[in-house]
């Protein structure tokens, strides 16, 4: 039933019945025109990107259009905040996809993921052997936490790689502020290494899987006060 009433949204979809109509939350025209000129420069460079507010993509179905045909994670994951009108990108998207792949080609990607999934050879994200996440590890091991609970505006950002053979590797350590605060050269080389060395700890990893092989992952993770409360 479940999979019946995806395809059907995603028929209405692509056809245009329903996408952004009278169901959806009031909009903000300048804004969703804002999304939609965003979303016809990505296609000026024939990059494609899965329309994830619009659809509830299965996580599997998501990899699947990552890994068989090239699309990308849409830019505005990246915020704390999704503002409704992203739903203005996505329909570009959506429309955009029904024209290369056809009508039926998102219905058929998730029912092919949802196939996957039923032998449990789905994706399977990058995960610690030893701890539930990454920000579990932080919370056992980080020994620059008091840091974070008295300076509530900043926060770490941790880019790396899981790669297919389970290694860490392009480990990358940012250090921001949700103010101009600014934080000095010695904290900053602090927090740096404090992060190395944790994440060098957390060696142990399990590789992301889909179809029962190992691929490469990258992950984005924010580590701030809020992880140690």
């Amino acid at each position: 039933m479940q999979i019946r009433k995806r395809i059907i949204t995603l028929l209405l979809l692509v056809i245009g019945i329903g996408a952004i109509g009278q169901s959806q939350p009031a909009l903000d025209s300048s804004l969703c025109a804002r999304f939609t000129q965003m979303a016809y420069q990505k296609l000026e460079n024939d990059s494609i990107y899965i329309p994830r507010k619009l659809l509830d993509f299965p996580p599997t179905a998501a990899k699947i259009l990552e890994l068989d045909y090239g699309f990308y994670e849409a830019d505005y994951l990246k915020g704390d905040v999704i503002p409704n009108e992203t739903i203005c990108f996505d329909q570009v998207m959506i429309n955009k996809i029904s024209e290369k792949y056809g009508v039926d080609f998102l219905s058929k990607v998730i029912n092919e993921a949802d196939s996957l999934d039923k032998l449990n050879i789905g994706y399977h994200p990058a995960s610690l052997k030893n701890y539930k996440s990454v920000e579990e590890c932080f919370f056992k091991n980080f020994t620059m936490s008091d840091y974070l609970r008295i300076n509530k505006d900043k926060f770490i950002v941790i880019t790396f790689e899981i790669d297919s053979s389970e290694k860490l590797v392009n480990l990358a350590v940012f250090e921001g502020a949700y103010s101009s605060l600014f934080i000095s050269e010695m904290t900053q080389n602090a927090l740096r290494e404090e992060v190395i060395r944790v994440m060098g700890n957390a060696s142990d990893w399990r590789g992301a899987k889909i179809r029962n092989s190992n691929i490469s992952e990258k992950k984005v993770v924010l580590i701030s006060h809020l992880n140690f409360l």
